[in-house]
């Protein structure tokens, strides 16, 4: 919960370059879905930036974290 929640700040913040330099170490130590690939899909999407972000929910989901992010280009 307390990496998920770093990161999500990271998210919501727009910080994209941290949250690429952070990525790796989350990744392992969380041992992620999917590695976090699907979130820089997104923002690649997004031409690795956005106006904003909000959570619209967080919270437990079979035993990890689950994030609703809505992002704005």
């Amino acid at each position: 919960d307390q990496w998920n929640r770093r990161v999500l700040n990271l998210i919501i913040g727009g910080d994209i370059g941290a949250l690429q330099a952070l990525w790796p170490e989350y990744a392992k130590q969380t041992r992620v879905d999917m590695r976090f690939k699907h979130v820089f899909l997104r923002a690649g999407a997004l031409g690795n930036s956005y106006s904003a972000a909000n959570l619209l929910a967080y919270g437990p989901l079979d035993g990890t974290g689950a994030a609703v992010i809505h992002c704005s280009p």
